[in-house]
C-alpha cells in the first residue's frame, strides 16, 4: 500500500539521518524518495485520471436528462380539467365545468342532449296555459285571442290556409272555429258548415216556366262571414259545388246565391234553399222576405234557429234575407248579408 511505502520512505529517511550525525557522508536520495504515481488504485484509489468506477465512484445514478419521472402517485400528467368554450354546447343550452368535466343542458323551452337543442312545442304538447290561442316561440310560447283571419297572419306570418279559433270581440267565452282562406295574400274569413250534404246547406232556382232547363242547385261547404258583424255574405261562392243549368231571360244561370230559393213558374213557390248552422256555435238572426213579380214562398225556423227551410217563387220570384232584401239573386251580385248570433258560449 502507499501508506506502508511511505512509512519506509520516512524511516529511511530517519536512517539516514542519524547515520550523517555520526559523522559519515549521507547517501544520496533515491528516486523512491520522490516517487508520487498518484495511483489509488486500492480502496482508498483517487486515479489520476479522474476514474472514479469503484466504490469512490461519484457518478450519480439521478437521471438529469430532462425525463423527470413524475408518474408515481403524485402523478400529474393526466388530461387537465376541462372548461367551456363558446362552442361547447349548442347554442340553446347552457354549460357548467364545476366539475372538471363539461356538461351541456338544454335550457328551459328546449330538448336534447346538450349539443343539440330543439324547440319544445308548448302548444302541440298541451304544456301551455293559454285561454285564447296558445302561439309557439322559439324556446318559449305566447297566448293570443285572435278576431279575424287577418289577426291569424300578423300574429303568425308562416300561417298557410285552415282552420283556426277565432274570438268574437277579443272573447275567450265566445270562440268559434273559422276557415282562413288566401293567408298569403288577402286573409278572408269563411264559417265552416259541419251538415252537409245533398239536401242541407244548398240554394235552388228550379227550373220549368218561363226559365227553362234543369234545376240550378248550389251546395255549401263554407260561407263568407265577417268575423266582426258575423254577416254572411251570400254572394261568395268559393266553397261551393253546383249542378244544373238553365236560361233566365237572355242569361245562362249555373250557380245560386246562398239562402235562395227561386222559381219562374206561375202561382208556384217551387224554390228551394236549405240554411242548416247546426254545429256551429250560431243561429240565424235575420228575417226573410219574397220578392220579384207575383212572389211566393216562405221560411221556417227550427233547431233554435240553426235550421231554416226556405221556398220561394211566382213568375219570377224568391224568398232570402230580409235586411236587403235581393235583387235579381241569380246574378250573383245582390250585396244581400244573412245575419247571425253566436248563441253557443264556450266554458
Amino acid at each position: 500500500m502507499r501508506t506502508t511505502k511511505s512509512a519506509l520512505t520516512i524511516l529511511t529517511v530517519l536512517s539516514t539521518s542519524v547515520v550523517f550525525a555520526c559523522g559519515s557522508s549521507p547517501p544520496e536520495a533515491t528516486d523512491d524518495t520522490t516517487e508520487t504515481e498518484g495511483d489509488t488504485t486500492d480502496d482508498g484509489d483517487s486515479i489520476g485520471e479522474g476514474d472514479s468506477s469503484e466504490s469512490g465512484d461519484t457518478t450519480s445514478e439521478s437521471d438529469t436528462t430532462g425525463e423527470s419521472d413524475t408518474t408515481g402517485e403524485g402523478d400529474t400528467t393526466g388530461e387537465p380539467a376541462e372548461s367551456c368554450e363558446a362552442d361547447s354546447c349548442d347554442a340553446n343550452a347552457t354549460c357548467d365545468d364545476g366539475s372538471g368535466m363539461i356538461v351541456c343542458t338544454c335550457n328551459d323551452g328546449w330538448e336534447g342532449d346538450g349539443q343539440i337543442c330543439s324547440d319544445v312545442d308548448e302548444c302541440t304538447d298541451g304544456l301551455d296555459d293559454c285561454e285564447g290561442l296558445c302561439i309557439n316561440d322559439e324556446g318559449s310560447f305566447s297566448c293570443a285571442v285572435p278576431q279575424s283571419c287577418a289577426d291569424i297572419i300578423a300574429l303568425m306570418p308562416d300561417a298557410v290556409d285552415g282552420y283556426y279559433m277565432l274570438y268574437h270581440m277579443a272573447d275567450t267565452t265566445r270562440a268559434w272555429t273559422a276557415y282562413c282562406h288566401d293567408l298569403a295574400g288577402t286573409p278572408i274569413d269563411y264559417l265552416p258548415l259541419v251538415e252537409v250534404g245533398p239536401d242541407q246547406n244548398f240554394s235552388q232556382y228550379t227550373a220549368g216556366g218561363a226559365s227553362p232547363g234543369t234545376d240550378v242547385r248550389t251546395n255549401y261547404e263554407r260561407v263568407r262571414i265577417d268575423p266582426m258583424t258575423l254577416e254572411i255574405n251570400i254572394d261568395d261562392t268559393t266553397f261551393s259545388s253546383s249542378t244544373g243549368s238553365l236560361t233566365h231571360g237572355d242569361a245562362e244561370i249555373t250557380s245560386m246565391p246562398y239562402a235562395i230559393a227561386m222559381g219562374c213558374t206561375t202561382s208556384q213557390a217551387n224554390g228551394l234553399a236549405n240554411i242548416d248552422l247546426r254545429g256551429t256555435p250560431f243561429a240565424v238572426a235575420s228575417e226573410f222576405c219574397q220578392a220579384g213579380y207575383q212572389p211566393l214562398g216562405d221560411a221556417v225556423l227550427s233547431e233554435d234557429d240553426q235550421v231554416v227551410d226556405l221556398t220561394g217563387g211566382g213568375y219570377c220570384g224568391w224568398t232570402g234575407p230580409d235586411n236587403a232584401c235581393p235583387n235579381s239573386p241569380q246574378n250573383g251580385s245582390t250585396g244581400t248579408l244573412l245575419s247571425l248570433d253566436l248563441v253557443q258560449l264556450s266554458p
